[in-house]
């Protein structure tokens, strides 16, 4: 399924890359995973919790369970998790150190439980067809330490799985750009992902601390999954590694340096979002209150600045200084007016506010026109009383 022509704003370049983390701690509080993941400064939501926690810290894929008394006292369990928006938000706007977070873990396995990790291959050259792919893993033609198989066909994207859910070790192959909604006969990326819970988890990053995330990435898929070429022999271990899953060995080894991508969020992007998700809304409330008291009540509505659209400030501020040579604040300045630069950072998290209040405002009106007429009615029977 084709959702979408647009293709994506981030660097389009083959990388490795951690999708996920989630570890237990004893010893930490909520304050101290904030602020070991150096996110101090993210406008965290406390919301329902999960999984025998009461509460849970969140933003942008972040989540933080806790009870109360771990909010400044390590007592009990904690339970960090990072999705995969989640590790883009912890490279973008936290410290990115997924190391230190992966020492502590080696260092104190007592305490600290790796729960999830998982570890992803993006291939955007072509290197890896995902149909092919069914196609062998449908046929058989493979070796795997794994007893659990299947391919997946699907309008939303081909997709094909070793092992179980269950299990401490799952390899999936998949349709990314078809997942993202995009073209996917213009845009070229299919992920090839590891996910590893508690001993094989806390394997991999022993092992990359000694050997590198690609060494270590390497390693898992060469041990539990080969695609091979079909031949007469009885024994597929002997068949021939077939070309793609060789060139996809060859293609990560070559990777310098485990990827950061962080957040793939531009200028194009915020646009495109304030331009078709709440234009309705947003035309509504300029035709009631006009464009000066529209902008008035995005400036006061109370929503706290979102990282993303600091960065996003800065990002166009930098490329400001490129095209203009100017390093002062004046330039920008003078391509966005405050009213603007404040629409552009807050709309996406207040319009929906904005039109909150526009509504009460409209019934204020109109209560406010049936109290007058309640008691200009009122006064009428008064005074055909008084006449009386």
């Amino acid at each position: 399924m084709h959702n979408s022509d647009i293709l994506p704003d981030f660097e389009i370049k083959n990388r490795i890359i951690y999708d996920w983390v989630s570890f237990t701690s004893k010893k930490h509080s909520l304050s101290d995973i904030v602020e070991l993941l150096g996110m101090s400064d993210c406008p965290f939501e406390t919301v329902n919790g999960s999984k025998g926690f009461r509460y849970r810290q969140y933003y942008s894929g972040v989540s933080i369970h806790f009870n109360e008394e771990q909010v400044n006292n390590s007592a009990g369990f904690i339970w960090l998790e990072m999705s995969g928006q989640g590790c883009r938000t912890f490279e973008t706007y936290g410290n990115g150190n997924f190391d230190s977070l992966f020492d502590l873990a080696i260092g104190d396995p007592e305490n600290i439980h790796i729960t999830r990790l998982d570890v992803a291959f993006d291939d955007f050259t072509n290197v890896l067809n995902i149909d092919t792919i069914c196609e062998y893993t449908r046929q058989e033609y493979f070796t795997s330490r794994t007893q659990k198989y299947q391919a997946t066909y699907s309008n939303a994207g081909n997709s094909v799985q070793f092992g179980s859910r269950m299990s401490n070790l799952l390899i999936r192959i998949y349709d990314k750009a078809a997942e993202r909604g995009y073209d996917n006969t213009k845009f070229h990326w299919v992920r090839c992902e590891l996910q590893l819970k508690d001993t094989n988890a806390l394997g991999f990053i022993k092992k990359s601390v000694d050997v590198g995330i690609n060494e270590a990435y390497l390693g898992v898929l060469k041990n539990y999954l080969m695609f091979r070429e079909p031949s007469p022999d009885s024994n597929k271990r002997r068949w021939e590694v077939c070309e793609f899953w060789a060139k996809i060995l060859d293609d990560a080894i070559r990777l310098s340096i485990f990827c950061k991508p962080g957040v793939d969020y531009n200028l194009s992007r915020c646009e495109r979002y304030v331009l078709t998700q709440p234009i309705g809304s947003i035309k509504a409330l300029i035709e009631i209150h006009g464009e000066e008291g529209f902008l008035e009540m995005i400036k006061n509505a109370p929503a706290p600045k979102n990282p993303k659209y600091k960065s996003l400030v800065k990002q166009t501020f930098e490329a400001t200084k490129l095209l203009s040579g100017k390093s002062s604040l004046n330039k920008l300045v003078e391509l966005v007016s405050d009213s603007e630069l404040e629409f552009l950072s807050e709309i996406q998290d207040s319009y929906r506010d904005v039109k909150r209040v526009a509504e009460l405002k409209k019934l204020e009106t109109r209560n406010s026109k049936l109290l007058s007429r309640i008691r200009r009615d009122l006064g009428r029977d008064k005074k055909s009383e008084e006449n009386k």
